[in-house]
């Protein structure tokens, strides 16, 4: 778990920018159901096209935007998904497209990112794994 917990905080200093100044105005995101990553393309074989989503609520009183970002364990391969615009009092989907690399297992980390939100939640990060078989 340690290694997921180094391999967040350098995820969030390569995407950190400038957070707008707002002392009480904040987006705040949180993991939306208790599923969290859904996986969709499977049966998976060396090169398929999958996505993953996750749906991620906005519980703060202004808008902001997310993403989702993707880390294979065994490759380094990173996929991050478009921003998505997530309004207050809103739950939207957010996803991403990837790849498997390996025959075999194929372990991914995963975590929530934003320019302009709280992402104080703990369960907008964690792992994943699939399996991959020969195309």
């Amino acid at each position: 778990f340690s290694g997921l917990i180094n391999w967040l905080s350098n995820i969030k200093n390569k995407f950190s920018e400038k957070k707008e100044k707002h002392s009480d105005s904040s987006a705040n995101f949180t993991l939306s159901g208790e599923s969290g990553v859904l996986i969709s393309g499977e049966p998976a074989h060396l090169g398929d096209p999958l996505s993953a989503a996750v749906l991620v609520g906005n519980s703060g009183n202004i808008s902001g935007s997310a993403r989702l970002f993707l880390e294979n364990v065994e490759s380094g391969e990173n996929y991050t998904g478009d921003l998505v615009r997530i309004s207050p009092g809103s739950t939207r989907e957010i996803s991403v497209s990837f790849y498997p690399s390996i025959i075999g297992v194929n372990t991914f980390n995963w975590s929530i990112l934003s320019i302009n939100g709280k992402l104080d939640d703990p369960s907008l990060l964690g792992q994943f794994s699939i399996h991959s078989s020969t195309p």
